[in-house]
């Protein structure tokens, strides 16, 4: 059981500037923190909005674009895939090193003028502020949510997995992927900590499914298919939509929904693949097939609202709306990365399909529909997986309990 140390003083590092699933992972962290009376500050460039849930848990809010106006993440994420001798990919060096440094000098004003017992950093790409905590004889505790960038040599993969183990005290991975990637030394195992991510199940009723539609804009009569991730090559847009065009050419009782950042810049692969995705999609709204909504305030809410979710990511990453999906009774389908493996069941708890085949994903969003007792099936032993593997209150009870060994040493 955890137990409250007194008076301890905890900062969080945020890394995001929007509200991804990491952030909401966060506030999962702050309210199991602050709920056992632990004095919880923030460092975030959220603007009002996106950080009203962290004062809502009851934290202190330090606005970093006090200091600086742009974001101060390092670009080791997987997401960032220019290679390294290309312009862009040795501009993003440079502007990483420029981050480190501005981040490392920030930190250390904050935890001189708050004295935190403990930094929490919320994510890898911003481990400058578990070297400022070193520096500042603070313990400092890392979060890895996703993989490190694939790079050309696995130089800067070696460089940001020596920074996380030389400068934290445990490191918290959210799966075994996350913690194999570090290659830690046999003496730095221990170090290492695999807790699942969080998420609270819950009920909901066919009276709050039809509020939610009615809160996006979505009708009622038709089957929702939803996914979360905006338009952005990694995530496997394209391929969600064209699964759309198939079953939309045999049903005419769907909508397929896309949430979450569109991404209109980038290099000219980016702008390419933006505008193939647009041209689908534009074809898919003379049928009113499908809606692009942008970023929302509320993705729980829009996931209850559907009939299937949709994890077609290109790349190898945890997909937290599958979690999301399982808690709220929600059958998913997902491409078959290496987390996705790991994560799901095939034809138990989700389907599962090779990355970029649309064919195979519209087919299995057409069986879901088409055969609701097997539906009902995976929405039960999804819901059971959430439960077992993903308990909020007992996975955040872990990390609180490791934070007081910290305390007691």
């Amino acid at each position: 059981m955890v137990e409250r140390l007194k008076n301890k003083r905890i900062l969080f590092v945020d890394h995001d500037e929007g509200r991804s699933g990491s952030t909401i992972s966060l506030e999962y962290l702050l309210r199991a923190f602050i709920a056992k009376k632990y004095d919880c500050y923030v460092l975030t460039s959220k603007d009002a909005m996106e950080s009203q849930p962290f004062l809502e848990a009851g934290a202190t809010l330090i606005d970093l674009r006090k200091w600086y106006s742009g974001t101060l993440m390092l670009g080791f994420h997987f997401t960032t895939t220019s290679s390294f001798f290309s312009w862009r990919g040795m501009r993003m060096m440079v502007s990483s090193i420029i981050r480190f440094f501005l981040g490392f000098i920030i930190t250390r004003q904050v935890i001189k003028k708050i004295k935190p017992d403990l930094v929490y950093v919320n994510e890898y790409i911003m481990v400058q502020a578990s070297v400022a905590a070193y520096f500042s004889g603070v313990p400092s505790v890392i979060h890895i949510r996703s993989p490190f960038l694939k790079g050309d040599f696995g130089v800067r993969r070696r460089i940001i997995s020596r920074l996380i183990l030389a400068y934290n005290r445990f490191i918290i991975a959210i799966t075994r992927i996350e913690a194999e990637q570090l290659n830690p030394y046999k003496e730095e195992l221990e170090k290492i900590l695999i807790v699942g991510e969080f998420f609270s199940p819950c009920y909901v009723s066919n009276d709050e499914k039809s509020v939610y539609r009615e809160l996006f804009g979505l009708p009622k009569n038709k089957k929702i298919i939803l996914m979360l991730g905006g338009i952005e090559l990694v995530k496997g847009t394209i391929d969600f939509l064209r699964a759309a065009q198939l079953v939309i050419s045999e049903r005419n009782d769907v909508i397929f929904v896309i949430a979450g950042k569109i991404k209109k810049v980038g290099n000219s692969e980016d702008q390419a693949y933006f505008m193939q995705c647009m041209q689908i999609a534009d074809s898919l709204k003379e049928n009113e097939g499908i809606r692009v909504l942008g970023e929302v305030a509320d993705s729980l809410k829009l996931i209850a609202a559907s009939d299937i979710v949709i994890s077609p990511s290109i790349q190898t990453h945890f997909s937290r709306p599958v979690i999301e999906a399982w808690g709220l009774g929600i059958p998913v389908i997902a491409a078959k990365t290496e987390h996705m493996k790991d994560l799901i069941t095939h034809g138990v708890d989700g389907f599962l399909v090779d990355v970029h085949d649309y064919h195979s994903l519209s087919r299995y969003i057409l069986l879901l529909l088409d055969n609701e007792e097997l539906s009902k099936r995976l929405r039960i032993e999804g819901a059971k997986k959430a439960i077992t593997n993903f308990n909020a209150e007992r996975n955040t009870c872990v990390i609180i309990d490791k934070c007081n060994s910290l305390f007691l040493s």
